[in-house]
């Protein structure tokens, strides 16, 4: 994932070669991560679980084509958000009709998996093949943007335990039922806060990768707070909207869902300090900045949620993960 922020950066300031590098440094850990995927094939083929067998299958076959996105990254990069969305928007069209066909004739989970994997597999080889096609693109490579991207990819193998280690506590300690209601109470700050945040992240990647670093840190600073208003104005629509929102979505057996959602909406007042950093950084490939961050980002929620859990089981680590959002904006 690092390779496709890095490119963003450097094709916003006309390093167009570490596209094209780093489109098959994508496409060959595809491959080793397909490989990966087939040994998980043969362990459930082992145990005769064979929806998750074919499930696999399909996976290693389509992982390195859905994992190549790199065509977004160049389209952000190049403020082309013309071609993102007509190109994304098509993709969950085909996907869309994909499922429709497949649930009419034969609803088979593999199948339906295969449908959506395939469509995004294809997709986005065929995005990468048209823009090798079109040519247009310069040899200039940037080497720092490159070493950024492999560092970022590691830092977000670190991240990924700590965004989940209080799903694996809970699931593991307390049971899949409390798994499913904390998780779902969680599902308003990922819709409202996450999605929105990644999304105006890569948005202004490309604007601040084409500034001057001081110029680019006055120009955060201008706007820090703006956007975390917005956010937290947006927390509180959240709040007035959840109990009828969740009523509406789920069953009355997850009612207890809004608790957390209301808990989780607290973690969004919490983080909206925090909005722009990210795109500061990965603007400039700062690796020493990213680095720092992520493993502070990595860290804190480590030791926040463990200690919610003890004083206060389930609630106490939804709180944790609140305290987390907390101490990490404040540092």
């Amino acid at each position: 994932p690092g390779i496709s922020v890095s490119i963003t950066g450097a094709t916003a300031k006309g390093f167009d070669r570490n596209f094209k590098r780093g489109s098959l440094l994508e496409l060959v850990g595809g491959l080793c991560g397909s490989a990966v995927l087939f040994i998980l094939a043969v362990v459930y083929f082992s145990r005769h679980q064979n929806i998750l067998f074919w499930i696999f299958i399909v996976a290693g076959i389509t992982s390195a084509g859905i994992w190549l996105d790199n065509p977004l990254a160049l389209w952000n990069g190049r403020k082309n958000f013309r071609a993102i969305f007509l190109f994304s928007a098509g993709l969950r069209v085909v996907q869309l009709a994909a499922l429709i066909v497949v649930l009419r004739y034969s609803p088979h989970p593999a199948l339906i998996f295969a449908s959506q994997a395939a469509v995004a597999a294809v997709g986005n080889i065929g995005a990468f093949l048209y823009l090798m096609s079109r040519g247009g693109m310069n040899d200039k490579y940037s080497k720092e943007y490159e070493s950024y991207g492999w560092n970022y990819t590691w830092l977000v193998m670190a991240g990924t335990l700590s965004s989940y280690i209080d799903k694996l506590i809970v699931g593991g300690l307390f049971g899949l039922k409390n798994l499913a209601i904390f998780t779902i109470g969680e599902l308003i700050y990922s819709y409202v806060f996450k999605v929105p945040s990644n999304f105006i992240t890569q948005i202004f990647i490309p604007r601040l990768a084409q500034m001057e670093l001081a110029e680019a840190v006055r120009w955060v600073r201008g706007r820090y707070w703006y956007l975390a208003g917005f956010f937290i104005l947006l927390s509180g629509i959240a709040a007035l909207l959840l109990p009828f929102v969740y009523s509406l979505l789920f069953t009355a057996r997850y009612v207890e869902g809004v608790y957390y959602g209301y808990i989780f909406i607290a973690g969004i007042t919490a983080s909206a300090p925090t909005v722009l950093l990210g795109a500061l950084l990965k603007s400039h490939a700062l690796k020493r900045e990213t680095t720092m961050l992520t493993l502070f980002i990595s860290f804190v929620p480590l030791v926040t949620i463990t200690f919610g859990g003890f004083i206060a089981a389930v609630p106490g680590i939804a709180w944790g993960r609140v305290a987390g959002f907390a101490v990490i904006s404040v540092g």
